[in-house]
């Protein structure tokens, strides 16, 4: 995917892991065609097999994992706690990411988490902090990216 603008990416990934879901046999709501919490924008996709609840998919492009009141962590959180599902997946384009703000982040990454490298790619980043939350707060996401769909 060529640099866009990050909003661009996240609406584009939504409708592309919708479909991915959807021929996976997951009945699949999306963003804007279901309940509505007060304070809180839905999550991206929720994912059903038959009338049970699989998983709650939220698409982060760009957006800071913890410390902001709409943070990764945030999203998470409210997610476990307001809807309970079985599984959280994040997906994040990684190698949108990798391309057009990995160089300029590295550095921070490597100093928040006491890193003797840096890390070469945000899926080391999104490996440390699915290892710190489940540490910190009992949560368990499941981060995707690219490499998890084949379209």
């Amino acid at each position: 995917m060529s640099e866009q603008d990050p909003k661009k990416v996240h609406d584009d990934w939504v409708n592309k892991l919708a479909e991915y879901f959807l021929k996976q046999g997951y009945r699949v709501i999306k963003e804007g065609e279901m309940f509505s919490l007060e304070g809180w924008k839905e999550p991206d996709l929720i994912l059903l097999k038959g009338t049970s609840l699989e998983a709650v998919v939220e698409v982060i492009v760009m957006e800071p994992y913890e410390n902001a009141d709409r943070s990764v962590l945030e999203k998470c959180k409210k997610i476990r706690d307001y809807i309970s599902p079985p599984q959280i997946i994040v997906f994040e384009p990684v190698q949108y990411l990798d391309k057009t703000r990995l160089s300029e982040k590295v550095g921070h990454y490597q100093k928040l988490f006491n890193l003797q490298h840096a890390p070469k790619s945000y899926s080391e980043i999104e490996q440390l902090f699915a290892e710190k939350w489940e540490r910190l707060h009992n949560l368990n996401v499941t981060f995707w990216n690219e490499e998890n769909v084949t379209l």
